[in-house]
């Protein structure tokens, strides 16, 4: 729900901050090497600026029992996203956040601040309140967002918000974990989803959403060395509560089936139907969430297969939740 004003859970969970990606395919042993990702200061993110209020504080009950994502995210300092970030044609993973005065390998810089496909525009602050939950890529938060409806007169929106830095991910693979490469991969495809293969679908299929926003934040008050985080946010439509299959009619479960459907006619694969990723929408009818596993698939014989595949696993789930095999 909006207000007017006037300017007058998880059981993937990791450790805080960045959460390591869970991944069936990859054995112990070391990722083939990559190249770094290429280097960009705050103002080359984008082309406007927001700034971000934590406005809860670290959990005061002992870390090892805490919710770990509450107690470091409590650490950061109040500051500045700059965005939307923008992919642009020539990149394949997410750049990294470095400060103006670092020395940078020139064929690494990034040369100008991403062209915008889309605008977002008259972002006025973000406040993030309360931790929802912490998984494979994000930790994610409820929160408020005001917008600019004209100079003087501002509305303050619900969002979900999902932070992450990509630097706490380990630079080589241990058992199951991915590397701080994968992890931006991982950000940057989901990006890259919404801005373009899911914009058309933003606010009837999926979220809204207002873009990745990034930045270097503190943590804590000290302004000592190597207490600067990489941070990148991604702020989405708060979609309302998860569904609870075994109160859904017959007609709501065939709903959930076509919107993975209308998501098919659109090439994309979501890669993880499960129920936890569904949304009661507070307007009405469901959203499907969390694109991190998503996958663009040609026409032909095999993705018809996978998309089918997909229906399938959609349709297991809608049955009574005891019966369900997850996978």
């Amino acid at each position: 729900m909006s207000a007017y004003m006037s300017d007058s859970d998880d059981s993937h969970a990791q450790p805080p901050l960045a959460c390591p990606l869970v991944s069936p395919t990859i054995s112990e042993g070391k990722f083939p090497t990559h190249e770094g990702p290429v280097t960009v200061t705050e103002v080359e993110i984008g082309l406007s600026k927001i700034p971000i209020k934590f406005v809860f504080a670290p959990s005061d009950i002992p870390l090892a029992i805490s919710a770990p994502h509450v107690f470091m995210h409590g650490l950061l300092a109040d500051g500045e996203l700059h965005g939307p970030f923008s992919p642009n044609a020539s990149q394949e993973t997410l750049p990294r956040i470095v400060e103006k005065s670092d020395p940078q390998d020139e064929k690494n810089a990034f040369s100008s601040a991403p062209k915008q496909d889309y605008h977002i525009g008259g972002l006025r602050k973000l406040y993030v309140n309360a931790s929802l939950s912490h998984g494979r890529v994000w930790d994610a938060f409820n929160g408020k967002l005001q917008k600019y409806l004209k100079r003087n007169m501002f509305v303050e929106e619900s969002v979900i918000i999902k932070m992450t830095d990509p630097q706490r991910f380990p630079r080589e693979a241990s058992h199951g974990m991915f590397t701080c490469w994968e992890a931006r991969k991982a950000v940057f495809q989901e990006c890259e989803f919404y801005s373009k293969y899911l914009k058309k679908l933003q606010g009837e299929i999926v979220p809204r959403s207002y873009g990745l926003w990034g930045g270097r934040l503190k943590l804590g008050d000290e302004d000592e060395e190597g207490l600067w985080c990489e941070v990148w946010t991604m702020i989405l439509e708060d979609c309302g509560p998860p569904v609870n299959v075994a109160t859904l009619t017959d007609d709501e479960r065939n709903e959930i089936v076509t919107l993975y459907r209308k998501l098919h006619r659109h090439g994309v694969l979501h890669g993880d139907p499960d129920p936890r990723h569904w949304r009661l929408h507070p307007e009405g009818g469901f959203r499907l969430i969390d694109f991190d596993s998503a996958t663009m698939l040609p026409r032909g014989r095999k993705a018809t297969m996978a998309m089918e595949d997909e229906i399938e696993l959609v349709k297991n789930h809608l049955i009574e939740e005891d019966d369900v095999w997850y996978i």
